[in-house]
């Protein structure tokens, strides 16, 4: 067997780093729920105003991983736009990390001192 020319296998890396970077975006996004993105003022008062989709780990308690967002940043885009729009959070499809308005407060107070 003739060794295999340079930029083939250049190309064969190449691919395999884009099939584990996008692999593993999707299996992280199947994990996935949509959170509360903002906290404020809406029309019937103080609570969650959107929700947005993080994929398994980008959320806790919380707190938005802004390292993993930076990483995935494309395909997050990408995710948000085409399969897990915000305006479908409530669809049933997916899991929803729902706050009562009720409990808005201890939420952004636990954020805030944590920071």
């Amino acid at each position: 067997m003739a060794p295999k020319s340079p930029k083939r296998l250049a190309a064969i890396v190449v691919a395999a780093i884009i099939a584990f970077y996008v692999g593993s975006y999707v299996l992280l996004s199947l994990g996935g729920r949509y959170e509360p993105a903002s906290f404020g003022l809406r029309r019937v008062g103080w609570g969650v105003k959107w929700y947005e989709w993080a994929p398994s780990g980008f959320v806790t308690n919380f707190r938005w991983s802004h390292n993993l967002m930076r990483v995935y940043f494309p395909l997050y885009i990408l995710d948000c736009r085409f399969w897990h729009p915000s305006d479908e959070a409530f669809d049933g499809i997916y899991p929803i990390n729902e706050v009562a308005d009720e409990d808005v407060d201890k939420i952004v107070i636990a954020i805030e001192s944590s920071e």
